[in-house]
């Protein structure tokens, strides 16, 4: 009988649209694999109003009005204030600068090479999105110079990930299976296959309603599916992180020339509305975090009872203080990774670590001024197992010295 973590390594690497019995054959006597924490990089557009948006630096009380939503799943999640961006001269370049620090590639796709080598899964990364493909300039996933699409339609999402999903064969064989894998992997499994069943039946409604499966979903305006098409590639993607089949993944929920929310179909740019009307769409965003973490922590790991523990979830967005476009006090934070040593329920403030002489061209107020996004990339990097000594090329350091965030996991040093 093999063990409920053998069997979930059983899914591992094994060739999309394989009936799942087919799978437990060929994986079922495999050699179980070093523990190896997921990332799943999760973008929201716009940024946000630092005083409504951080609490004070430590344990975490009570959040702000914009960040409010998350104050059921605060204790997964580190708040990372004091965060400046340097080297991205507009909003164009910031979506770039985001994961690449002014490199040719970004943090995904570098990670997706490392993991590459290290496991057996079917994708080395997964790239899924939401209305992110509007304006083909805006993804920030690069490869060696080359920008790479976000996929939107969640018809072939779940295409891409599942072939045509989990048949009636798979579930005969599974019960078939019981005396083989065990009551405790036959649980995970019916988990799993009921979860793709739920997402399989989503789909079809969106598509009688005239919606076209086309890469950008452009024709979807009412709210209702607006915010339906946002859940449904959010099962995806979880579901194919707890399916083991990739370590990384990226979604994009709009882009940083569309936000995208229910609250007014398609959405604002920053310029429509001032920093208290903002609260509301920024509260949208913060709440579909909330519910990905939801989705996380009720699905099966690798190694664990919750997905959620075993992913480093990193949400960012492409401005800093959104109604003045600065990239200081960007949003960025981390949950998640309980399993690998990451401790939730905090805020960091690396403002009081910046050298103002350091920065005296900066045009910003010396009290925005941070240390560098890219220190924050290598500490995330570094905690993914890619050996590294720095993220990014030097202007985008603003003059800071290279490595990771100083004290990053010593939550009492910051």
């Amino acid at each position: 009988m093999i063990s409920r973590r053998r069997f979930i390594q059983a899914l591992q690497g094994a060739s999309v649209g394989v009936p799942l019995y087919a799978q437990l054959a060929q994986r079922a006597i495999a050699e179980s694999q070093p523990a190896q924490p997921n990332i799943l990089f999760n973008f929201f557009p716009e940024g946000i109003t630092p005083e409504l948006f951080f609490p004070q630096a430590g344990a975490i009380s009570q959040l702000p009005e914009m960040s409010a939503p998350l104050q059921p799943v605060a204790q997964h999640c580190t708040l990372i204030d004091g965060i400046s961006m340097f080297g991205a001269a507009d909003i164009h370049a910031s979506q770039a600068h985001l994961l690449t620090g002014g490199d040719d590639t970004s943090l995904d796709n570098y990670l997706a090479a490392d993991l590459k080598g290290k496991s057996s899964k079917a994708f080395g990364s997964l790239r899924f999105g939401a209305f992110s493909n509007q304006l083909s300039q805006y993804s920030n996933s690069f490869a060696g110079g080359q920008q790479l699409q976000h996929e939107d339609s969640p018809e072939l999402a779940y295409k891409v990930c599942f072939g045509s999903g989990p048949s009636r064969e798979d579930a005969l064989a599974l019960s078939g299976l019981k005396d083989t894998i065990g009551t405790d992997a036959k649980q995970v499994v019916e988990q799993q296959l009921d979860g793709l069943a739920s997402i399989a039946a989503k789909i079809p409604p969106l598509n009688l309603r005239g919606l076209s499966p086309n890469r950008n979903y452009s024709d979807v305006e009412a709210p209702s599916d607006i915010a339906t098409v946002v859940d449904i590639q959010q099962d995806i993607i979880a579901m194919a992180l707890s399916c083991g089949l990739s370590h990384c993944a990226s979604f994009m929920l709009g882009h940083a020339n569309w936000p995208v929310t229910p609250l007014d179909g398609k959405g604002r740019t920053s310029p429509n509305y001032t920093k208290e009307e903002a609260t509301p769409y920024i509260q949208w965003y913060m709440e579909r975090l909330h519910r990905l973490l939801i989705k996380l922590r009720a699905l099966p790991g690798q190694h664990t009872a919750s997905l959620l523990d075993e992913t480093y979830v990193f949400t960012y967005s492409n401005n800093g203080i959104l109604v003045d476009d600065m990239h200081d006090r960007m949003p960025f934070i981390l949950s998640g990774g309980h399993h690998f040593g990451h401790q939730g329920g905090f805020t960091l403030d690396y403002r009081q670590h910046s050298n103002t002489n350091v920065t005296s061209s900066r045009e910003h107020p010396a009290e925005l001024v941070g240390l560098p996004h890219t220190q924050l990339l290598t500490s995330i990097a570094l905690a993914m197992g890619l050996h590294t000594d720095g993220i990014g090329i030097p202007e985008a350091r603003g003059g800071f010295s290279n490595g990771p965030l100083p004290g990053f996991w010593q939550r009492s040093t910051v």
